[in-house]
């Protein structure tokens, strides 16, 4: 049969695009580029930039 490691297989991950800005991102979580969750600002990206130049 040859298939005892049939699950030690690599998955591929699945991707959606952003509603908004159109940037790859993944189902179920923000965009890191818009920082947008169903359409709601969720992070303010230019805020998060500036503190972490700071």
């Amino acid at each position: 049969m040859r298939m005892r490691r049939s699950h030690d297989r690599a998955m591929h991950r699945s991707v959606q695009m952003c509603n908004d800005c159109g940037a790859v991102k993944l189902p179920h979580s923000f965009c890191s580029s818009c920082g947008k969750y169903k359409g709601r600002v969720v992070i303010n990206i230019k805020v998060a930039k500036e503190a972490e130049e700071s």
